[in-house]
Order: C-alpha cells, then sequence, then structure tokens
C-alpha cells in the first residue's frame, strides 16, 4: 500500500511540474496536483510507520469509487462536445473570454477566436459577439483584445459587438444576451472543447427563448486531464448551487 500511495505521489508531483514548467499552465488550480502528491506522500509515510486501520481505507475506498463513477459520467458528457461545429446560418456566435496577457491573446483565447473566425468566413452574415472584462494583470478588457484581433483578421467593425463587464461562464452569458441582434433565435456557443459542456449548459437555462448550439475550439494535450477534472469540479459546484 505505501509503495502505492508513492507512486501516485509522484506521478501527481511529476504532473504539476509538466503542468507548471512544460505546458505554461498559471492558472491556480495547477496546485491541485502538488497538493494531492504531498497528502499522497504523507499517507504513504505514516502507513509506513504505523499502518493505518482496515476502517479508514475502506471508507478511502468508497468515496474514491464514488467520486470515481460521478467523474466517469460527467467527463462523458464533456467529451461528447469536442468536436462540435455549430449549424450553418446562426443569427450570432459568442466567443467566450479567456486570459489575456497584458493586451495580447493568450493561446487558449486565440484557439477559440480562430474557431469563431472559421465559422463566419463560411457564415458572413452572423454576428460575433466577444464577451469578457478585464482581470488581474490584464491592461485591456479581453472583449476589446478579441475584436482587436477579429478586425484584423478581416471582420468588419459592424459584425463585432462586445461585452467587457463578465468575470465568469455565468456572466458572459448573462450579459452577453443583451447584446444579441433583435429577432436572434440561434446562437453559437465558441469556447474551449473542454468548457463547452458547461457552457451550452449555463446557457440553455439563461437563453431559454434562443436555441444554442457549440461551436469547440481546440484546446492544448498535455493538460487535458487537468482541464477535465477542474471542469468536473466546476460543473459539480454549478449544479449544487443551482446554475445548471
Amino acid at each position: 500500500m505505501s509503495l502505492a500511495l508513492m507512486v501516485l505521489a509522484a506521478l501527481c508531483l511529476a504532473y504539476f511540474l509538466v503542468l507548471l514548467v512544460g505546458a505554461g499552465v498559471r492558472s491556480g488550480f495547477i496546485w491541485f496536483w502538488a497538493a494531492a502528491g504531498a497528502v499522497l506522500a504523507a499517507l504513504a509515510w505514516a502507513q509506513h510507520r504505523h499502518p493505518l486501520p482496515p476502517a479508514f481505507w475502506a471508507v478511502l475506498a468508497v468515496f474514491a469509487a464514488v467520486g470515481l463513477l460521478l467523474f466517469g459520467g460527467t467527463v462523458l458528457r464533456i467529451l461528447g462536445h469536442y468536436r462540435d461545429r455549430g449549424e450553418p446560418g446562426l443569427d450570432a456566435v459568442l466567443v467566450l473570454g479567456a486570459q489575456v496577457k497584458g493586451d495580447r491573446l493568450s493561446r487558449a483565447l486565440r484557439y477559440r477566436l480562430d474557431a469563431a473566425l472559421a465559422y463566419w468566413r463560411d457564415n458572413p452574415g452572423t454576428a460575433v459577439v466577444v464577451s469578457g472584462g478585464q482581470g488581474t494583470g490584464e491592461t485591456a478588457t479581453e472583449a476589446e483584445v478579441m475584436a482587436r484581433y477579429l478586425r484584423s483578421q478581416g471582420v468588419p467593425e459592424e459584425r463585432i459587438l462586445r461585452e467587457e463587464r463578465s468575470t465568469s461562464t455565468r456572466e458572459n452569458l448573462l450579459f452577453s444576451r443583451q447584446l444579441l441582434p433583435p429577432g436572434c433565435r440561434r446562437v453559437g456557443i465558441v469556447t474551449s472543447s473542454f468548457h463547452l459542456y458547461r457552457a451550452l449548459k449555463t446557457a440553455e437555462k439563461l437563453l431559454p427563448d434562443v436555441r444554442v448550439c457549440g461551436i469547440a475550439a481546440r484546446s492544448e494535450r498535455i493538460p487535458q486531464v487537468h482541464y477535465l477534472l477542474r471542469e468536473f469540479l466546476a460543473v459539480c459546484k454549478y449544479r449544487i448551487t443551482g446554475i445548471l
């Protein structure tokens, strides 16, 4: 048991380093992997010094099994939207914001914008709503940086609508619905593949009079497990708080 725990601890710590150094992920949630590694290492040390009672491991196994079942079911729903490409002739596409570096696009945000651009070039009559406020370390709103990039890629200014107050997925959708063109009935939600399930479920609740579909942007491969775990916890939080 101690050896298995130490192997798991090493894997968590190694993944943390890969995320931080190799993949360049800077979100606070990456520290989950360091914390998990530390907890597993402490359990291994405790088990080696003084074996913990069987009842402890039995309870832990039950919690782990339930957690894995919930995680697996949610991940299947998330993965089901990884290849969403929207529908032709949507009234609008809504691009959800992501962190910018000063006033420069992050890779995640550029991927989202490129997915929106690919759709818009096939459907130039569709309005593009860009949504995102200004956070720590950002010298301009995410929406402004996004609009600037779209203009540089040939999208006319009159086709771009900006929502510049939001700080979360829920606010992206809540504030952006006020900007949708009159008579708008079909909207494509553009966001990272791993984020699309939660965004669509939230949109279905906040935009009951609009038919929504997904347009998935690519996401980095190495942090996929990290992204999926973070999304699972976010979906759980949204369900507990009644957002979903």
